[in-house]
């Protein structure tokens, strides 16, 4: 009997510790953090850039990499159509980037996927960056998915992301400290401009970044990234959309050029073509070395965005006459 009291004690105390989590959450939902108003005001901006233009435009979509490493501004007076650099965080994981660029997209848009190869990897489970985010600015997310995927967001949440929260909404009352990247360093087309040469960490830092493991330890077979891909190739098909792929930009690693690299590429050049999708350039043509890096394996300062983006636009030139 004791050892029944024991237990049931036991499960009551976890019932009211969970209500107690859930409730604290639910508290601070809506209340930004640093790292989430960031988000949102650059998404903010780019998709009202975005729902202004009313011809076909040219969109990219990716994570961060794109954001510091293709000048849509380029692109649209190189090839004469207006283009929009919706990227912002990888971290926001596969379903969430897609989701978010439907909203913008429109028949007979041209959509160039960057993606990080940690995209390839995507398991379904939303990362804290996208807990962070959701909880912060856009609940509904959580709210509209089935009861065992909203429990993610709420008791996937750390200490640590409760704890800001509820700090900027009680004791800052919905102020938020301002630090690290800013919003208004967005130029018009939605690429980043304030990552200089100058701003750059440097060569020595770079060079000390570890690679990146879907290229070092291999993409899986049966992520849920496949699925995720297929249903984004048969909406862009259903609403004419045009649809290309290209390589992210990358910090040089011997790695990449190992075995289990060139399999990963192959597997992931594989799917695409198998698919009828157009990949625009080679995965090597976007390796550079540490002196186009502003901060990390993925973010080119202005140099390398330059760099880079002539040479996608040199292979866009002919693809986007063909789909006019």
């Amino acid at each position: 009997m004791n050892n029944i009291k024991i237990y049931g004690l036991f499960l009551l105390s976890f019932i009211f510790s969970c209500m107690m989590w859930a409730a604290l959450v639910y508290a601070q939902q809506g209340t930004p953090t640093n790292s989430s108003r960031w988000i949102n005001e650059c998404i903010v901006k780019k998709t009202t850039y975005a729902n202004t233009i009313h011809e076909r435009k040219l969109l990219v979509v990716a994570g961060s990499n794109a954001l510091f490493g293709i000048s849509s501004k380029m692109v649209e007076n190189e090839l004469n159509i207006p283009s929009v650099n919706m990227a912002v965080h990888a971290g926001l994981g596969l379903d969430y980037i897609l989701g978010q660029s439907k909203k913008v997209i429109n028949p007979g848009d041209i959509v160039i996927l960057a993606l990080e190869y940690e995209h390839y990897d995507y398991d379904g489970s939303p990362s804290s960056t996208l807990i962070d985010y959701v909880v912060s600015c856009d609940f509904s997310y959580a709210t509209q998915k089935p009861i065992n995927e909203t429990g993610k967001f709420i008791f996937g949440m750390d200490v640590s992301r409760l704890r800001e929260g509820l700090n900027n909404k009680f004791i800052l009352h919905g102020g938020v400290p301002r630090y690290g990247y800013q919003s208004n360093t967005l130029n018009i087309n939605g690429d980043e401009t304030y990552h200089k040469i100058e701003n750059s960490k440097s060569i020595k830092f770079l060079s000390k970044l570890d690679a990146t493991k879907p290229l070092t330890k291999g993409i899986k077979d049966n992520t849920k990234a496949w699925s995720v891909l297929d249903n984004f190739i048969e909406w862009c098909n259903q609403n004419n959309v045009t649809l290309l792929v290209t390589y992210p930009s990358i910090l040089y690693n011997d790695a990449y050029f190992s075995n289990n690299a060139i399999e990963s590429i192959n597997k992931i050049e594989t799917f695409w073509i198998s698919r009828g999708v157009r990949i625009v350039g080679k995965y090597d043509d976007f390796i550079y070395k540490p002196e186009y890096f502003y901060d990390t394996i993925y973010h080119l300062n202005n140099a390398g965005m330059e760099k880079r983006t002539s040479t996608l636009i040199n292979y866009l030139r002919d693809i986007i006459y063909d789909v006019r």
